[in-house]
């Protein structure tokens, strides 16, 4: 058989998994088996506690809160009268907020109270006298009298209760008032015994008898006479009725009846929500100060701890609770323990806490770091719980030798000391060791921990020797007290058993002024002097008795008015509590039936609903399910552990906890700092199709719908200015429509095909089916050139027909006084756009369409549908001619069409151009020289069908044969696309500590590299960054290095999905003779971009993206509303001037975004023609009126707009009406920039404008 050490040994070591460590030192230091067990068990207890640090925490709170609250009430609205003082039978004495007062008159009294005593016979109490008092009642209550003409009973004087019935309290309520109850009723002491623990408190003897007498257990005994309490409404003439009432009442009854010569006495009712102030409170409060500093030295010798402040607060708050827990464990069995002097209390158990709480957190933080926060809590209760509990019991060993001393004074202490160091162990043990484990967590966080472990070990070693002792010099002192208390205070003048005579005394108070006044107002009584009514024969006893009553009720009266007046003090926290008061008399159920109709109207507010109402509802009920699932985790942890397992691995948005690491968490706050304040408007009335292009400059805006109407809008004053397509001979001039004109003889200008804005805002240039491009001048809107081409071609790239047609415009760019004009046949015109003549012819050698074309700096690039890209140069001569240069031609794209073309060029003079097709590939070619730098996106496999059809209204309608391809599934990664990519963008990282990306020591030009995005029809954006991927030689001077802002070390655990297999091309600058804006250590070097896929956006139906400025990245997309069965249009930003992507094992791919809804409009006409938007919204939303499919607004919108903008004439073209209806339409197409933060984009036919503010302006106002 195994002995008990080596059993205990094993079964620790399976069940708690003691370390051999400790369970060799526990051995050393205790060899017995038992002291062993009860180590290893406080260790096992304790990891439990740190474990369930929440649930301890709470629960101890509860605990506290539920024992300590009776006692908190009766000690912080202290009764000033003793229950021997109490006046028989009333009912209002013991109440907290009534004191006596001298300055109101009886007569300005809301109530008066009335009492009638018929005294007992040698406190017998016998069926004649209780047959004589019920026939007293019945009169009294049934009698009335003549006053003024009208009958009055007591009736119509009387207080009443709150149903409605007099407030007469009688002791026949014990038999019900009923004659016949009284004679068969044999045992009247026991029937009046059986009321004693009735609910119904004012039955109480204490309320209708006189002079009561109870047991030992608390059962009645005797009475020396019974008591009426009538309360009367205190009226102009109700004292004068209620004498003439008792009057005719005794007119019938033949016994003595005398009234007290006393005074009356007048009670103020006025409701106490704040505590007395005594200097008790100040004293404790001062010395409380004193020790929350003195225990935050003592906690601040260690670095470890992280709130030193919160474990003083928490020690002094375990005082408190250890002092009024105990008094409520008393009070609950009803004992009164009152020690003086009155300090000693609270001075024991605010040494036992603390005492606890330094010993606690000493061998806490004393343990290594390296291990675990529960570990670390059952070491340290490991070393100092027999020490505690050893302590512990030699104290209560002390305390218990010293109630066998005389006196009840030093018992009371004795018991009340015993009872509070228990708690203080137990809350030692439990609420702070909670507390305690919190706050290691967070220093862990933190990182605070600078202290030496084994200086702290040293320390703890030293503190413990230091502590044994002071222990002793404890219970010393408590010896000491003890003596001095058996000396000077043995005995104390309250005996225990009186507190349960004054808890029912004040419960029949509270009972009484509850039901005379259920509002808790101010209210004033004035008490009567009462009646006497004997019925015994003998003249002498009676009028000895009389006088003894008198006597006895006038000493009474005198101290407790003594005790309560009130006149002449002050108390600083009337006013604070007379505030409160009125913040507890508001209609509570009002206020909730209020806040649910407020609550309602925001629900019937789709905005309001959407944007507030429905988030606050989520993360109301995701905290609420959490917190309900916890409570049934610690019923049934195996049931739902795993869904709080799956729960916990998400925070409120749905992102895995894994994924949220301080770079991504950097990332959102980037976003909500760049992208502030985003408004909203929207341009209508003018188009009645689909748009098909806008052009944006810095205050206006052009646009050509499907219908070819172009017009001209000023974006800045939400209004159009002219419709262009639309003109009439005026001075031998042809003029645009201007706003709200109507021109009988008009001329209109049939099939535009696309637009160009000046970058100067002078003129608007257009071109046409019939080939003709047309210019004009904005300042005067006249039409100022007509340029024809003249030039017929063969019809025959797609169909081979000999067929002749004249040479459509499909592009048009303008290049400061030069227009640059693309045709079909691939051919390229220069026009001086102010004198209208041709420039220059080029022959792009294209075979099929050009589908895009881009101008950077001298270069100019061309991409067509059969997926070739073109490098030209173009040199400007004095004679105002032009010459072009192929400098080189790249087929990089199989043969699939270039669907989009972007280019961007750094100071240093880096260029690139990055291209994306029909097959999703990306691709990014050196701008100079026109090699391949790298494949961002390597796309999808496809397969063309062998007769295509025309896809009608597609998305991408010049493109309509080939995205009409049958998709090859192959293994795809998160960085290429699936689909044809609708366009690429790009620009430059800026470098925020250099002023104009310029190094301030040696003035070289630092460019870190280019963010690149690209949108798809597969519904996704993918967005990379192009980066430097060495520093080299160009770099100048250190401080170039130490402040560039992506290193290499900081690209070591990014991702690069297509490292192995894409090439990363060395890109070399080639010199121009006349460009000396390149360093020159950049002439000659050589230059590595390596590409870095940083995420992806979802965009659904959005097929455009741009580029703010400080590479602000945006676009639109559509969201579905559940809720609402409705699809609602946003636009999204994100900020990349910081992004850093996550690491590869917390890899989520998809970038956060800052996003706003389309629906919320802020037009400058519509702010001032129409209410506020709350009622705008709920108006027109709510009642009648119709919103179209696929869009958020409302026809209450364009109807305004309709009456600002255009006065409707009677023979108004009908089309007109169509401009201020959104028609539907399933995707956005076409994105422009607007003044550098924000964007335009087509809304079907209308135009919405979403801008945010410029940080930079802000910084230079503040």
């Amino acid at each position: 058989m195994k002995s008990a050490s080596c059993f205990l040994k094993e079964y620790n070591t399976r069940i708690w998994s003691v370390d051999s460590y400790l369970e060799d030192e526990l051995l050393v230091e205790n060899n017995t088996s038992t002291m062993l067990l009860f180590r290893c068990r406080l260790t096992f207890l304790r990891r439990k506690s740190a474990a369930n640090v929440y649930l301890i925490l709470f629960t101890s709170i509860f605990v506290i809160c539920f024992i300590s609250y009776p006692v908190f009430i009766k000690y912080t609205f202290p009764i000033s009268q003793d229950s021997n003082d109490f006046i028989d039978a009333h009912v209002w004495q013991f109440s907290s907020h009534i004191h006596a007062t001298q300055k109101i008159p009886p007569a300005a009294c809301q109530y008066s109270a009335q009492q009638i005593h018929i005294e007992i016979d040698r406190n017998n109490i016998s069926k004649d006298l209780l047959l004589n008092t019920l026939s007293l009642y019945q009169v009294l209550t049934t009698s009335y009298i003549t006053w003024q003409g009208q009958f009055i009973s007591l009736q119509d004087i009387c207080a009443t209760t709150p149903e409605a019935t007099c407030l007469f309290i009688s002791p026949l309520t014990y038999w019900d008032m009923s004659k016949k109850l009284i004679e068969q009723d044999t045992r009247y002491i026991e029937t009046v015994s059986r009321n004693l623990h009735n609910s119904e408190l004012l039955r109480h003897p204490y309320a209708t008898m006189g002079n009561v007498t109870q047991s030992t257990n608390y059962q009645f005994l005797s009475a020396d006479s019974l008591i009426f309490t009538i309360l009367l409404k205190h009226t102009t003439n109700s004292l004068s009725q209620w004498d003439m009432l008792w009057e005719q009442t005794l007119q019938q009854f033949n016994f003595t009846v005398n009234k007290l010569n006393v005074p009356n006495t007048v009670l103020q009712y006025k409701l106490k929500i704040l505590p007395t102030l005594t200097y008790h409170t100040l004293i404790l409060f001062i010395l409380s100060i004193g020790l929350f500093f003195l225990t935050k030295k003592q906690f601040g010798k260690s670095n470890l701890i992280k709130s030193k402040s919160g474990l003083c607060i928490t020690t002094l708050f375990l005082s408190c609770a250890c002092y009024t827990t105990t008094l409520g464990i008393f009070n609950f069995f009803h004992l009164n323990l009152q020690v003086k002097p009155w300090f000693l209390q609270i001075l024991v158990c605010t040494t036992a806490t603390l005492e606890h709480a330094l010993l606690l957190t000493w061998a806490v933080i004393s343990n290594e770091r390296n291990i675990g926060v529960k570990e670390r809590i059952g070491r340290g209760l490991q070393q100092v719980g027999i020490l505690m509990t050893s302590t512990l019991i030699g104290e209560l060993i002390v305390l218990a030798i010293g109630s066998t001393m005389r006196g009840t004074n030093v018992k009371s202490f004795c018991i009340f000391t015993c009872v509070a160091l228990v708690i203080a162990y137990i809350l030692n043990l439990t609420f702070f060791v909670a507390v305690l484990s919190i706050d290691i967590k967070r220093a862990e966080l933190a990182d605070l921990s600078n202290d030496d472990p084994k200086a702290m070990k040293t320390s703890y070693e030293q503190y413990c020797q230091k502590f044994k002792s002071k222990r002793a010099i404890n219970a010393f002192i408590l010896c000491i007290i003890l003596l001095y208390i058996g000396l000077f205070f043995a005995e104390t003048d309250t005996p225990m058993q009186d507190q349960f005579k004054l808890d029912q005394l004040v419960s029949i108070s509270n009972r009484f002024w509850q039901v005379l006044n259920p509002s808790y107002d101010t209210v004033y009584l004035n008490i009567q002097p009462p009646y006497i009514i004997q019925f015994a024969n003998d003249t002498l006893t009676n009028q000895l008795r009389l006088n003894y009553i008198a006597t006895d009720y006038s000493h009474k009266l005198s101290t407790f008015v003594s005790n309560t007046l009130r006149d002449d003090q002050f108390d600083l926290l009337d006013y604070l509590n007379t505030a409160l008061v009125s913040l507890l008399n508001i209609n509570v159920p009002g206020v909730l039936i209020f806040v649910i109709m407020v609550g309602i109207l925001m629900w019937m507010t789709p905005y309001i609903r959407e944007r507030t109402l429905l988030p606050i509802l989520r993360t109301l009920f995701v905290k609420l399910a959490t917190f309900i699932l916890g409570i049934i985790s610690r019923m049934a942890p195996t049931k739902t552990e795993s869904i709080m397992r799956r729960r916990a691995e998400y925070n409120e948005e749905g992102i895995h906890l894994g994924a949220i690491t301080l770079q991504s968490r950097f990332n959102k706050l980037q976003n909500q700092n760049a992208i502030k304040n985003i408004h909203v408007r929207t341009l209508i009335g003018k188009h009645i199709s689909d748009i098909r292009q806008l052009e944006a400059g810095l205050n206006l805006i052009v646009s050509v719908d499907q219908d070819h109407r172009i017009i001209l809008w000023n974006y800045k004053q939400v209004e159009p200015i002219a419709r262009l397509d639309k003109v009439k001979m005026t001075k031998g001039h042809w003029v645009a429509e201007k706003r709200n004109d109507r021109q009988d003889e008009s001329r209109h200008l049939l099939r535009a095909r696309c637009i160009a804005l000046d970058p100067k805002e002078n003129y608007v240039t257009a071109g046409f089916e019939d080939g003709v491009i047309r210019v004009w001048n904005i300042r005067n809107l006249r039409l100022i050139h007509e340029l024809c081409t003249s030039t017929l071609i063969q019809n025959g790239l797609r169909h081979n027909r000999n067929h002749q047609t004249k040479d459509r415009v499909i592009k048009v760019v303008c290049l400061d006084h030069i227009v640059l004009s693309v045709h079909k046949s691939g051919l390229l015109i220069e026009w001086n756009i102010e004198t209208g003549d041709r420039v220059q012819s080029i022959e792009s050698g294209h075979v099929k369409e050009i589908t895009s074309i881009q101008i950077m700096s001298n270069q100019i690039f061309t991409a067509s549908k059969d997926g070739v890209l073109k490098g030209w140069e173009r040199n400007s001569t004095l004679q105002g001619a032009s010459q072009w240069k192929l400098l080189y031609t790249i087929i990089g794209h199989d043969g699939h069409s270039i669907t989009s073309l972007s280019t961007q060029q750094l100071k240093n003079g880096l260029g690139i151009v990055v291209t994306g097709s029909s097959n999703g590939s990306v691709k990014v070619w050196n701008s100079y020289s026109g090699e391949a730098i790298c494949t961002l996106s390597k796309g999808a496999i496809i397969e063309k069908k062998e007769n295509p059809q025309n896809q009608v209204g597609g998305p991408l309608l010049q493109f309509s044969k080939v995205i009409q391809t049958n998709h090859i599934q192959q293994e795809q990664i998160a960085s290429d696309h699936t689909n044809a990519v609708c366009q690429v963008v790009v620009t430059s990282i800026g470098n925020p500590r250099f002023e104009n990306d310029q190094c301030p020591d040696c003035h070289n030009e630092i460019n870190s590299g280019f963010f690149i995005a690209s949108c798809s029809l597969d519904e996704t954006v993918l967005v990379w960054r192009l980066d430097r991927a060495q520093i080299g030689k160009e770099v100048g001077c250190i401080q170039c290095i130490k402040d560039y802002h992506r290193q290499n070390n900081m690209r070591s655990a990014r991702r690069n999905l297509h490292d192995d297999k894409s090439p990363i091309s060395t890109i070399r600058l080639q010199q121009k003779k006349k460009k000396s804006t390149i360093h020159p250590s950049i002439e000659s070097g050589d230059l590595t971009l390596k590409p870095l896929f940083l995420g992806k956006i979802n965009q659904s139906s959005g097929r455009g993206i741009v580029f703010c400025e400080d590479m602000v990245l945006a676009g639109i997309r559509r969201t579905k509303r559940h809720l609402i069965k409705q699809d609602m249009w946003e636009a999204w930003f994100v900020c990349l001037q910081y992004y850093e992507p996550p690491s590869l094992e917390e890899e989520t791919f998809l970038i956060p975004v800052i996003t706003h809804g389309l629906n919320v409009s802020k037009n400058k006409t519509e702010m001032n023609e129409t209410p506020t938007s709350f009622w705008n919204q709920f108006i027109y939303s709510k009642f009648g009126l119709k919103k179209t499919l696929s869009n958020s607004l409302n026809q209450s919108e364009t109807k305004r707009s309709n009456e600002v903008m255009v006065e409707q004439e009677e023979n108004a073209d009908s089309k007109e009406d169509d401009a201020y209806d959104v028609l539907p339409f399933s995707n956005i197409k076409c994105l422009t920039k607007i003044d550098g933060y924000g964007l335009g984009c087509d809304y079907g036919n209308f135009i919405k404008i979403i801008s945010f503010d410029d940080p930079s302006k802000k910084i230079k106002k503040s």
